[in-house]
């Protein structure tokens, strides 16, 4: 269901289509009882949709439909949550169905309890359910742009798909989305824009340009924006023939295909706080057999290297990217767009981000590399919903950034963070500064409509361990009060 598939090409250009889905990968149904003991839901389905197939999705990929909680009645913003369901029943009528909700996140890369969220969607008053159509709501559907260079998306509008996710993935040369967009259709009745991810990049030696892309993410699952790559853990270290025995950070994401003679090649401690040093591939050889075993040689190795540390190629972090002139919205069902940037030297410029999740994440679970040199230029961050939240960047800077019912928070060693000439709105907090932590404020730096020298810093500012400084001053920080210890009972 993807729209291409552009392997090892050069010099291709996609211009001027509108993608729609016939049939509607969904349907939508008004709430008439969620039974918390028996794990369903019960919906009535308009006639704009077809009527609901029924039974159980053979596909392979997570059946998941979404609970609406509307921001205030009539609304078509709100709250959502993930709901995995097992089977679809009709009752009395074919248009009046019964959800039969899974125990856990079944097929998810990481097993979650289901009950809590059926609750909460009681709770809140779940208004309406978005479920995926049984054949066709989650086949998987990626376009793919892998291995090329001078490849061009534009002026493509999407309105509604099962993936729309963009897998760019080890290019070599420049890839360029511009004018590529996620559009509600009828935003006025429908929640749905897609099911699935956004823009994929991963292991690029070119940065990818993404330029003029409007983005309603109505049900977006995440990753609006993600740049990545994976780190590979060291396994045995053979110092006579300078060869590292690695095995993949993250499933069997060994990713053979970037490696190439003479790539510079990192190794860093388990966390990525020392730096062992650098050296050039001279070979790589796989075990097939294995899903996660592979050998480098380098010219060298660097000294101190011990079983445990990590090694990354430091030619194919995305380095170059700009994300530039987007905008996401807060139309459909939540959580809306996000990101999650695990790359280095990328530039995001004049973007406007409404009820988004921005997060320069590193976890070690996903394989991931802490994020280095992330600069964001003229951007504007809008909640109440959505945030900004650092784990462990090394050198990133906000300049004449808004941040509007938006705190920034690091949760740790978020280091050589700088907000220049910029401006915090409707906000009691403007940044949490956690353990290891280091910030900066410099230039026209205002909170709520005045300049931050003329206030009492320290009272927007909290964060245990952590320092931010202002004009080189650090600032004191104010820790969340600690509870009173209970006294033990004699």
């Amino acid at each position: 269901d993807g729209l291409a598939n552009v392997r090892r090409s050069r010099n291709i250009q996609i211009d001027g289509l509108r993608v729609d889905y016939d049939p509607l990968p969904y349907y939508q149904g008004a709430v008439k009882n969620i039974d918390i003991d028996k794990m369903t839901v019960d919906l009535v389905v308009p006639e704009r949709y077809a009527v609901p197939l029924t039974g159980t999705c053979k596909n392979e990929n997570p059946y998941f439909a979404r609970s609406f909680c509307p921001d205030s009645p009539g609304a078509r913003t709100g709250t959502s949550r993930s709901i995995y369901v097992t089977s679809v029943e009709a009752l009395d009528d074919p248009r009046h169905i019964r959800l039969h909700v899974g125990q856990t996140t079944e097929g998810s890369e990481i097993s979650r309890n289901i009950k809590p969220r059926l609750i909460a969607a009681k709770k809140e008053r779940a208004t309406e359910f978005i479920v995926p159509h049984r054949d066709y709501g989650h086949r998987e559907g990626w376009t793919h742009i892998s291995q090329s260079a001078r490849v061009k998306f534009s002026n493509l509008r999407y309105y509604l798909a099962p993936y729309f996710w963009m897998r760019v993935k080890g290019n070599s040369g420049p890839v360029t989305f511009e004018n590529v967009d996620l559009k509600m259709k009828h935003p006025e009745t429908e929640l749905l824009a897609s099911w699935r991810d956004g823009f994929h990049i991963k292991n690029g030696r070119f940065g990818t340009l993404i330029d003029g892309c409007d983005m309603d993410g109505a049900a977006q699952y995440d990753d609006t924006f993600a740049l990545y790559t994976r780190m590979h853990n060291v396994i045995a270290i053979d110092a006579e023939n300078k060869t590292l025995s690695l095995d993949a950070g993250f499933r069997d994401h060994k990713d053979i295909y970037s490696w190439l003679e003479g790539d510079w090649v990192s190794v860093w401690n388990k966390n990525q706080t020392h730096l062992r040093g650098l050296a050039r591939l001279v070979k790589l050889k796989d075990e097939p057999e294995s899903e996660k075993r592979f050998h480098l040689t380098l010219e060298q190795l660097p000294s101190g290297i011990q079983p445990g540390d990590v090694v990354m190629n430091e030619e194919v972090l995305n380095r170059g990217t700009l994300i530039r002139n987007c905008t996401t919205s807060s139309t459909g069902a939540g959580p809306y767009a996000s990101t999650r940037f695990r790359g280095s030297d990328v530039l995001l410029e004049n973007n406007d981000f409404k009820m988004f999740n921005f997060h320069v994440e590193f976890n070690p679970f996903w394989g991931t590399p802490r994020s280095r040199d992330v600069r964001l230029k003229g951007c504007r961050f809008s909640a109440p919903r959505g945030g900004v939240k650092l784990s462990s960047p090394i050198g990133m800077l906000f300049e004449k950034c808004r941040f509007d019912q938006v705190g920034v928070s690091a949760s740790s060693k978020a280091e050589k963070v700088v907000f220049r000439d910029s401006s915090w709105s409707n906000v009691s907090k403007m940044i949490n500064a956690g353990p290891g932590s280091s910030m900066y404020l410099e230039g026209d730096i205002r909170v709520n409509g005045k300049d931050i020298r003329e206030l009492d810093a320290k009272n927007y500012i909290s964060g245990a361990r952590g320092s931010v400084r202002l004009d080189g001053t650090v600032l004191e920080i104010k820790s969340a009060a600690k509870k009173p210890a209970k006294k033990k009972k004699k």
